[in-house]
């Protein structure tokens, strides 16, 4: 049996924020550069694991209805069939009534969900009321969003967060789908190659600036692509890499890992733009905003780094790129790269990163 502060430190972050901000899990999604699946599974394995014994006695089959309708994700019917369920099931009210003596500190002022009396009507709480998943006001969302945090889970929020920092959708939607295209050496498609590279450099939202080669560190695999982005005022480093070791995930990781874009000089001058997972084939791609003066920084590196309380540099380096190789960026050259026989767009980075000093 597991206490709240024993949990991975990505769980921990994932249940203060539903609890003390009430927040979606749709919510979390974006903050934490997850998908909403998988915020959900993260949360619902975390009330397993605090009462394991009383957990194990449940309806296999209400598991997951009652793990969130514990944390206030559910609404009408669905949350009054989970009532229903309660009011019935004894080892369904056991095992709530047990997290809800685990979690009572997050609660706050909220208040906890309606945990019925089997001997009662389904209004009869054993807790005080349920609380309603109603749109907040402005003003409510935002004193929600002001709550503090644990540093534990502030740190979490913060290595889990890439995409951010004012940078425009079309960063995230058409400057990525580019670097993916640089990347893998493109696609078939002209039409479909087409419109991304449209998307990216035609509406002026963004303007690339420069480019860079990532390669890998001996030891390492993968290759990346990684480029700066003017947009909405602002410098924004963008990173698309593939062929990397997919990140830890999944229950007994402690927090799994995650690789983390940094501009470095040393260890301990080392600036961190932001951190991401790669998908299960070991993709991966984000967007950070630069700092002011990042040109004084020599590297610009992706660690890879435990998900914990610890936001200094590893020294993990996965690829390197010497940020004085800056290359200017052609968008008409960029979208040649993504039809058929696009020699820049086939070529792969060239192996053997220099090591980190």
């Amino acid at each position: 049996m597991a206490t709240f502060d024993q949990l991975p430190a990505d769980q921990r972050a994932i249940i203060e924020l539903v609890l003390q901000r009430q927040q979606s899990y749709e919510d979390l999604s974006g903050m934490l550069g997850l998908s909403p699946a998988r915020v959900k599974e993260l949360a619902r394995e975390a009330l397993g694991q605090l009462s394991p014994r009383t957990y194990e006695r449940v309806d296999p089959q209400w598991r997951d209805q009652l793990a969130d309708y514990l944390l206030g994700q559910q609404t009408g019917p669905e949350a009054t069939a989970t009532r229903g369920h309660l009011k019935s099931s004894e080892p369904a009210r056991a095992w709530s009534n047990s997290l809800l003596d685990a979690l009572d500190p997050l609660y706050g002022d909220a208040a906890r969900p309606e945990i019925p009396d089997g001997g009662g009507a389904a209004e009869a709480p054993v807790r005080r009321g349920r609380r309603e998943r109603t749109p907040p006001a402005p003003r409510e969302r935002a004193e929600r969003a002001s709550r503090p945090l644990t540093p534990q889970a502030e740190s979490v929020v913060r290595r889990r967060r890439l995409i951010g920092g004012g940078i425009a959708a079309v960063v995230a939607a058409g400057l990525i789908a580019l670097l993916v295209v640089v990347v893998t050496g493109g696609g078939d498609d002209k039409e479909s190659g087409d419109k991304k590279s449209g998307t990216a450099a035609g509406n002026g939202q963004a303007v690339p600036l420069g480019q860079l080669v990532m390669r890998p560190v001996k030891g390492e695999k993968g290759e990346g692509q990684a480029v700066v982005v003017r947009a909405e005022g602002k410098n924004n480093m963008v990173v698309a890499a593939r062929g990397l070791t997919p990140n830890e995930r999944g229950r007994n990781k402690k927090g799994g890992t995650a690789y983390e874009v940094w501009l470095y000089n040393s260890p301990k001058d080392a600036k961190s733009i932001g951190a991401q997972v790669t998908d299960e084939q070991g993709n991966y791609q984000g967007a950070g905003p630069l700092p002011e003066g990042w040109e004084k920084y020599k590297y610009l590196d992706l660690t890879r780094e435990p998900i914990d309380e610890n936001e200094s540099y590893s020294g993990e380096v996965v690829l390197r790129a010497r940020l004085a190789d800056v290359q200017p960026v052609d968008p008409a050259q960029a979208q040649q790269q993504q039809q058929p026989g696009g020699a820049q767009g086939q070529q792969a980075p060239p192996q053997g990163g220099q090591a980190p000093p």
